[in-house]
């Protein structure tokens, strides 16, 4: 691994194999982002990687088989019904039941059986979600003034200055777990209790930028001691002189921008986190040895 100019940023890059390498497969980044990091047997931490196959490599075995089945297919992705007809009556009365602005496949198929009894995920069609004014955007059925699933779940977490989650068909769902996770690490939204986020809309209003956070890691990270773990109110008192410490926030922000992965590591021992500087296969233990 070595460091390179990209820009008027500073990359690390490294000699695994790409695509030219092999005809089948090939390694690159599976990360979050630069953050994300894993050990190397050597000890050294590199941005997590993954084994992918080669674009070339899987075209030319689904190209094939996509122009055999592209009909089928095409019927599977529009969700196209096979004839199934609702009648004036029954479409006004599902108007009526229909009225959440998202609804997962199951949830709708519960809702409409109040109308209909035999209602099932097979009466699921384009033309049928369309006439209740929704649409299909894999994996929920929304109100047609969201685009897609993506900003639907953007505005239900991103809307607000605080978000909770809540166990909900929608946000249990693991398309939603995925975005969550996403959004931390991409400094959107930080935990600050258990289930309990301040989104950037709220950071965003009082000046907090992504370059702040990241550089009062950095400034944590340079006064902590190898091998040594802390509280989040020794860290704090670490770098009073920070920048962002002179926005006063309640201490569980700065640990919820702490908490990030990275090259701090936390351990939760009880109510409390305990940071460290580094990673560890097992921290754990690490502390049982301190």
């Amino acid at each position: 691994m070595w460091e390179a100019t990209w820009g008027k940023e500073i990359i690390t890059k490294n000699n695994l194999p790409g695509q030219r390498a092999h005809k089948m497969v090939h390694i690159r980044p599976k990360a979050n982002n630069k953050n994300d990091v894993t050990f190397l047997p050597d000890g050294q931490t590199i941005t997590k990687q993954g084994l992918w196959l080669n674009a070339k490599y899987v075209s030319d075995i689904v190209g094939p088989l996509f122009e055999i089945r592209k009909d089928e297919i095409n019927l599977k992705r529009d969700m196209v019904s096979k004839g199934i007809e609702l009648n004036e009556t029954d479409l006004d009365s599902l108007k009526g039941i229909v009225t959440e602005n998202a609804y997962t496949p199951e949830t709708f198929v519960e809702a409409c059986r109040q109308v209909i009894r035999d209602f099932n995920l097979d009466w699921i069609s384009k033309d049928l979600v369309e006439s209740l004014d929704y649409r299909i955007s894999s994996p929920y059925i929304l109100e047609k003034r969201y685009l897609d699933s993506r900003s639907y779940i953007e505005e239900v977490i991103l809307g607000t200055d605080y978000f909770k989650m809540e166990d909900t068909p929608i946000l249990s769902h693991p398309y939603a777990s995925r975005m969550i996770a996403k959004m931390r690490d991409g400094w959107r939204i930080i935990e600050i209790e258990t289930d309990f986020y301040i989104t950037e809309r709220a950071l965003s209003k009082t000046g907090i930028t992504v370059r702040l956070q990241e550089s009062y890691r950095e400034s944590v990270l340079d006064q902590m001691e190898t091998g040594r773990f802390y509280t989040i109110e020794q860290l704090v008192d670490l770098v009073e002189n920070d920048l962002l410490e002179e926005y006063g926030f309640d201490e569980r922000v700065y640990e919820g921008i702490l908490r990030r992965q990275g090259k701090i590591s936390n351990v939760r021992v009880g109510e409390t986190y305990l940071f460290t500087s580094g990673m560890s296969r097992n921290l754990p233990q690490s502390l049982m040895d301190t």
